[in-house]
């Protein structure tokens, strides 16, 4: 059952099942109808026994004990008996299923009348029960829902698209999706949609070195779509670095993202300043949605940003090497490379693809990465950065290789690099070992 309605569901068969045995005692118990001296034990009406025996007649209780005569015969409230039995079957029923489903984890949801799954959708915000999502988006998809409640549907689903304190289920995005497709939503409506489906923005180093070269990044934030796999694109409108045009700092870039997905992050072009001091870098570009690359766009929203810097001298200690060779061993663990692949094209020449893997590290991670091979020939082929702790950061890169490359087998030596920190958006330190990898085998990419 969804956690939303399960609280309740129970609180009301807690209340059904107290109220039920209160008035099964009420009833049970009866309302008086005279002041007839009785047995306590059989209820023998001893009026008129004079003087009163020692033992009752009917039952042979001792009458002399303390209580054991009371006064006034009862009569049993037959239907406060009968709706208190019926009130308790209904609860140890409700109860029983519960049990049951709570033990077989049976989807309630998939037997909820569709207004009720409605007002649990009205109810969510910052949480909400994926088990009703799911269901709502399931029974929509399969055109079991009539166009006045879709209609209803997807406006929720809006408003809380258009809410950056609600949370989003691809759920949502489905909902909305089907009820453009069907004419339910206007294009309007759907321009809105897709017009802020994610938060995209341009993330560069607030402080630098002059003379670095920093990475201008963009970060695709949520993504507040359906289930279904979307390419986002930017284009760059206007840049102007202290006023003055400075073209090209974004350079474009594509990412596909699925499944209510987003974090996503397009490395741009790098941005080198070499003037200590405050500056201003005001940037104008277009974020385009589409379902496949070379198609329309669904929508394009247009950003603007103002992003401060701040440039200090270039042997300003802004980065740091760590030197702990306590941890060589797990960081040496932490570094492996996936796929090492060379490639060769049409024209004969030939480029490294390789994808490296930086995962659990204790530490953080700068290093560039150059290849050795054969008779003393090496290579820088790449940069592998991660910001230590759990869980992984996966980089890919191809490189050009020299037309007679014949290798088929390399050492990768893994370099800590303060250059390489200075692209990175947020890490400031990183490890200051050097790894190697021996022996990587270097086939041919399959074609």
């Amino acid at each position: 059952m969804g956690m939303s309605l399960a609280p309740i569901v129970l609180a009301a068969v807690i209340a059904i099942g107290v109220i039920s045995l209160a008035m099964l005692v009420i009833g049970w118990r009866g309302r008086r109808v005279d002041d007839h001296p009785v047995c306590r034990r059989c209820r023998y009406d001893l009026i008129g026994l004079d003087p009163r025996p020692a033992h009752c007649p009917e039952c042979s209780a001792d009458l002399a004990r303390p209580k054991a005569v009371r006064d006034g015969a009862r009569r049993k409230r037959r239907g406060a008996v009968a709706l208190g039995m019926l009130g308790l079957t209904v609860a140890l029923v409700a109860a029983g299923a519960l049990t049951w489903g709570a033990a077989s984890s049976f989807n309630w949801n998939t037997i909820k009348p569709a207004w009720l799954l409605e007002q649990e959708m009205r109810g969510f915000g910052a949480s909400f029960d994926q088990g009703v999502i799911d269901e709502l988006a399931s029974r929509v998809l399969k055109g079991r829902t009539d166009d006045e409640r879709l209609g209803r549907l997807a406006r929720i689903a809006l408003d809380l698209q258009g809410d950056p304190t609600a949370s989003w289920a691809t759920g949502y995005g489905d909902i909305v999706e089907y009820a453009g497709s069907t004419g339910v939503l206007d294009q309007a409506a759907m321009d809105t949609y897709y017009g802020r489906c994610i938060g995209t923005q341009v993330l560069v180093r607030d402080t630098l070195r002059a003379g670095d070269d920093s990475n201008v990044t963009i970060d695709f934030g949520e993504m507040r779509l359906g289930g279904a796999t979307y390419w986002f694109t930017v284009q760059e409108r206007d840049c102007r670095l202290d006023g003055e045009p400075t073209l090209g700092v974004l350079g474009g870039g594509a990412i596909g993202m699925s499944g209510g997905g987003g974090g996503g992050r397009i490395s741009s072009n790098a941005l080198t300043l070499d003037e200590p001091g405050e500056h201003v870098l005001e940037l104008a570009y277009a974020v385009e949605v589409r379902t496949a690359m070379g198609t329309p766009p669904l929508a394009v929203s247009e950003r603007q940003q103002t992003i401060p810097l701040n440039v200090v001298a270039p042997d300003a200690p802004l980065y740091t090497l760590i030197e702990d060779e306590s941890a060589r061993e797990a960081m040496a663990e932490a570094v492996t490379i996936s796929r090492a692949q060379v490639r060769t094209d049409a024209d004969g020449g030939k480029s490294l693809s390789l994808a490296i893997r930086i995962q659990d590290a204790p530490l953080p991670s700068a290093y560039r990465v150059v290849m050795h091979w054969g008779d003393g020939h090496s290579l820088a082929v790449a940069t592998a950065t991660g910001a230590g702790g759990n869980g992984s950061s996966v980089m890919s890169s191809g490189h050009d290789l020299p037309d007679d490359f014949d290798a088929s087998v390399a050492d990768f030596e893994f370099v800590p690099s303060t250059d390489v920190l200075a692209q990175t958006l947020d890490i400031d330190s990183a490890w200051g070992g050097t790894i190697w990898i021996r022996g990587v085998g270097l086939p041919a990419a399959p074609e």
